[in-house]
């Protein structure tokens, strides 16, 4: 018998994710954002994200709201090989003395606990 899910079917899963970026790749950064936002969106249980851009000590800062139908599904696309592999190439847009940061929570603002350590660093997520 499988486990019950992590999330009730009316619940929506938020992870934010802050990417600062080097300068002078903002434009290879952009392009990798678009690109990895299309391929999430098809995802099953994807429900949309929002992208916010600052600056944070004169790098550009991306905030990205990616909002989810479960913590079941979130989980699926951060443990992909295919995200696995989008984070990869976009690491040479991210200075060497910071990582992305990111923080996940429910719709009632509780942060679900993952089932399996993260096998990535846990602020590469878009």
């Amino acid at each position: 018998m499988d486990p019950a899910p992590n999330t009730s079917p009316d619940e929506v899963v938020t992870l934010v994710v802050k990417h600062l970026i080097k300068q002078g790749h903002e434009a290879d950064y952009e392009a990798w954002l678009r690109r990895i936002v299309r391929i999430a969106g098809e995802r099953p249980g994807h429900l949309g994200v929002d992208v916010v851009r600052s600056k944070q000590n004169g790098l550009a800062l991306f905030t990205c709201v990616l909002r989810y139908r479960s913590t079941d599904a979130l989980e699926t696309w951060l443990d992909s090989p295919e995200r696995k592999t989008l984070i990869d190439e976009a690491a040479p847009c991210w200075p060497t003395a910071t990582t992305p940061k990111s923080a996940p929570s429910t719709s009632s603002g509780s942060t679900p606990k993952p089932k399996t350590p993260p096998s990535h660093p846990a602020g590469n997520r878009p």
